[in-house]
């Protein structure tokens, strides 16, 4: 008997492997967490000219990951962007 198996690829570069759901590429999970992704949660940050701008925008991502505004893998591409500009 074949199915289709969920096409989700895991941190680690495998597949996720489990049954996709009828009418999906993914499984009930993975289902559940795209559709939790593509909600558009907004989190305002300005431009990151002086050190307290920088700062604020530091505490919004942190505030927004830590009350599932945003998704962490977004927050922490956020704060990645936020850090370097430290530095310039």
């Amino acid at each position: 008997m074949s199915f289709r198996t969920c096409i989700h690829l895991k941190v680690n570069g495998h597949q996720c492997q489990s049954p996709a759901l009828r009418n999906s590429t993914h499984c009930h999970f993975h289902h559940q967490h795209r559709r939790h992704k593509l909600k558009r949660r907004d989190i305002n940050i300005t431009a990151l000219d002086s050190n307290r701008a920088r700062l604020d925008a530091l505490h919004k991502v942190m505030n927004a990951v830590i009350s599932h505004r945003i998704d962490p893998e977004i927050g922490r591409t956020l704060l990645y962007g936020i850090a370097t500009s430290f530095h310039q």
